[in-house]
């Protein structure tokens, strides 16, 4: 299940009104998807709206695929019918990514280093998902021009995933990807780009994850800190 916080018009979120995910919100035989209810709450925003909360079920929600959150704002069996309470939504594959951040090359060694990655079971496949790091999942280029900066450098190459077993954790499965930090900016941070099935018909999109390239590239100091103390951190850029 995954919660959503929503903003209705006044008196527009009524006793009975739920929500679902879907890849369209036209329900045929009045058969609902996995539902849940649409609880307003005393709240309000500034624009004088009304704010509810509703928790649903990722069953109708495939990773890799678009899905809409349908609102019936007043229930079934009500005289509304259910409709897109916004844009598509990427239903992502990426449950975890355990480090969001990878050191810059240091002293021209090669830039190739593993980022692991932990899939929602049986969404990603060393044989067909491919994946990279991009400023932009849809641009060609992998950071955002700036007056006076260099010319963008080439995106992160493109990888398949290594399995890596499953994750004791949060459930899922753990794979790496290759990522060559060398042709990536120390200081930016980057999408993680995702295609599930290769050439198939399953999009290339953000997984919804963001990756930093760190500058410091070593640190030594004690992983414990005091509290109500000045530390000395000494670290390598």
């Amino acid at each position: 299940t995954v919660p959503f916080e929503l903003q209705c018009m006044i008196g527009g979120c009524l006793p009975g009104a739920s929500a679902f995910l879907a890849s369209s919100c036209e329900v045929e035989g009045a058969v609902y998807p996995p539902s849940g209810p649409v609880i307003a709450s005393p709240r309000s925003n500034a624009s004088g709206g009304e704010i509810a909360m509703t928790t649903v079920a990722t069953a109708n929600s495939p990773p890799g695929t678009f899905v809409l959150l349908c609102v019936d704002m007043d229930g079934l069996g009500g005289p509304l019918l259910p409709g897109p309470a916004g844009p598509k939504l990427y239903a992502s594959a990426i449950v975890d990514v355990p480090n969001t951040w990878l050191h810059a090359q240091v002293n021209g060694s090669l830039g190739l280093v593993d980022l692991e990655l932990v899939c929602s079971p049986g969404a990603c496949s060393d044989i067909t998902t491919r994946a990279h790091l991009a400023w932009s999942c849809h641009s060609n280029t992998d950071h955002p021009p700036a007056p006076g900066s260099d010319p963008p450098r080439a995106k992160s190459q493109t990888s398949s995933l290594r399995s890596l077993g499953a994750s004791a954790n949060i459930g899922g499965e753990v794979f790496a990807m290759k990522v060559d930090v060398a042709t990536l900016v120390p200081g930016m941070s980057y999408q993680l780009c995702l295609d599930l099935d290769g050439s198939g018909p399953r999009p290339l999109e953000s997984a919804g994850w963001k990756v930093h390239i760190a500058a410091v590239v070593h640190q030594a100091l004690s992983p414990i800190l005091r509290v109500g103390t000045s530390e000395k951190l000494v670290f390598q850029c």
